[in-house]
């Protein structure tokens, strides 16, 4: 439980908000990592055989590259937040609300399209479990990364 633990921790870390604003190299290798501890997290907690594995994964990344382009999305959010926060107008704030719940919406729907697939490959006990402990870590990014942020003025 300490090593999960700590991988989680890493990979929140990893993810802070000061990233957000870092060049798109540095971005890119904060994304990998964090990448690499969730897959290290994930195979361990998972426990799947040798044939689910073989399936598991490329569904897995592709789920990941849809997320990826949220997460993009969820940065240029960032970015337009810190941009305002000094002189936020009534606009700027509706329109970042707006955007933010759109992300969330988004980020559901790719969680049941992915629950779906991965019970119809898998079963769905272990598709459950996986959308437990996915949940789960991105729960703790979320955290992290909404910690880092001022609340509106």
């Amino acid at each position: 439980m300490r090593k999960i633990c700590l991988a989680i921790t890493l990979a929140v870390l990893m993810t802070a908000p000061a990233a957000a604003f870092a060049q798109e190299a540095q971005l890119e290798i904060l994304r990998s990592d964090v990448r690499a501890e969730k897959v290290a997290l994930i195979t361990e907690m998972m426990e799947l055989t040798d044939e689910q594995a073989e399936i598991f994964w490329p569904v897995y990344r592709d789920m990941e590259n849809e997320v990826d382009k949220l997460t993009d999305q969820r940065i240029a959010l960032i970015k337009e937040y810190a941009e305002n926060y000094n002189a936020m107008i009534d606009k700027a704030a509706t329109d970042i609300v707006t955007k933010a719940i759109k992300l969330r919406e988004k980020r559901l729907a790719i969680e049941k399209k992915y629950y779906k697939k991965f019970s119809k490959v898998l079963d769905p006990i272990t598709a459950a479990k996986f959308y437990q402990i996915n949940s789960e870590i991105s729960k703790l990014i979320d955290l992290q990364v909404s910690a880092g942020l001022p609340f509106f003025k």
